[in-house]
């Protein structure tokens, strides 16, 4: 498992938009906290299944206006579910 940190993010309209090079054939989980302490730990905000070409992709996160500060990771592969 790798994380990496968008290249390229904007807040608009209070919905946070990452975007990042997804390489085809491969599985994404995007990851948010609050804050950058134990106590805020990471928690998956949703998984991007894997696409057929290598392109730019968005990630969205429409929950961001409850929060003053969000932190965000991604990491591949796709983190299992939770059960």
């Amino acid at each position: 498992m790798f994380g990496m940190n968008f290249f390229l993010s904007h807040l608009a309209l209070l919905v946070f938009v990452g975007v990042f090079v997804a390489q085809a054939g491969v599985t994404y989980s995007v990851l948010q906290r609050d804050s950058l302490d134990p106590a805020h730990p990471w928690r998956k905000l949703r998984d991007i299944e894997s696409q057929a070409m290598t392109g730019p992709l968005e990630a969205l996160d429409e929950g961001a206006d409850t929060s003053a500060l969000r932190f965000y990771q991604l990491v591949s592969p796709a983190l299992p579910r939770a059960e």
